[in-house]
């Protein structure tokens, strides 16, 4: 048996652990100008759990009708339980809540661990979406966060809204983001879908996986990167210490024609400039990968 993944664009991914199915992340309800994934939620038919890093539109919608579906067990921050209960026919206890430090049992023997993480930092002004990776910015530092939450309602103030319903939520629609470590008797799997963390909590943990997001200004300790998104990847696998690096979140996924990256080479390049133990491994929307 084993550990196989599909990545679905974004940062949402199947595991199937033996007879264990986890989404992490739950956007699979693109807009029709995204690229297609090869999946939609009306579609999943067996899922065990979800894990959720944080309740923005693109990682937590679709999660309902996952749990509609499946009847799943969804985990994320009390803001994702509270977005969730709000939807039509999504019982509390369908959702655990959690905050980071828990430690859950998904089954006889695969469990996993939640980490209180960050978010990028959106709030800053870029030129094109998300920003490109390859591009390094500076400033910004020491900003209160009354400002940071003006800046961010001017940022989206200017933006054409996309062709998604969207969740009702407070100021703070990230919710705090978490990590997860999944551990089974093939390995261990590390989750984090936005490009910030604590680097203390983070520091090797030596997964045999980490999957990462790639896009946005990189969140370090609460402060953002000075330098390029790849200097900040680099930074957090040397801290991670994995043996391989799967990344997401770089692709098209709002469907506006900004992706992160075109491809992964600027960041292979960079990591062929350490001598740090990861290597990246790529894979395609939908394809069915075994990782350990």
């Amino acid at each position: 048996m084993g550990i196989s993944i599909e990545w679905f664009g974004c940062s949402t991914y199947r595991l199937k652990i033996d007879a264990l199915t986890i989404f992490l992340d739950a956007y699979l309800d693109r807009p029709a100008a995204a690229p297609d994934v090869g999946l939609v939620t009306a579609e999943v038919t067996e899922c065990d759990y979800i894990l959720v890093g944080h309740s923005h539109w693109d990682h937590l919608w679709g999660a309902e009708t996952i749990i509609r579906n499946t009847g799943a067990t969804l985990i994320g921050s009390y803001e994702t339980a509270r977005v969730m209960i709000d939807q039509e026919d999504i019982a509390e206890n369908s959702i655990i809540s959690v905050a980071g430090t828990e430690r859950l049992r998904l089954s006889d023997d695969v469990t996993v661990t939640v980490f209180p993480s960050l978010h990028s930092h959106i709030w800053i002004p870029t030129q094109n979406g998300l920003g490109r990776l390859e591009d390094a910015c500076f400033g910004h530092e020491g900003v209160f966060h009354q400002d940071r939450l003006e800046l961010l309602e001017e940022r989206f103030a200017s933006r054409e809204a996309l062709p998604l319903p969207w969740f009702k939520q407070t100021p703070r629609g990230d919710g705090g983001a978490l990590s997860y470590l999944i551990e089974s008797p093939y390995g261990s799997i590390f989750f984090k879908d936005t490009m910030g963390h604590y680097s203390n909590i983070i520091r090797e943990l030596n997964p045999d996986v980490a999957l990462l997001a790639a896009a946005g200004r990189g969140n370090v300790d609460g402060e953002p990167i000075q330098g390029s998104g790849i200097d900040f990847l680099i930074d957090e696998i040397a801290l991670l210490d994995p043996a391989s690096v799967i990344l997401g979140h770089y692709d098209d996924f709002a469907g506006n024609g900004n992706p992160a990256l075109d491809d992964l080479e600027p960041v292979k390049q960079a990591l062929t400039t350490t001598n740090l133990r990861a290597d990246i491994v790529e894979i395609e929307f939908g394809e069915p990968t075994m990782l350990l």
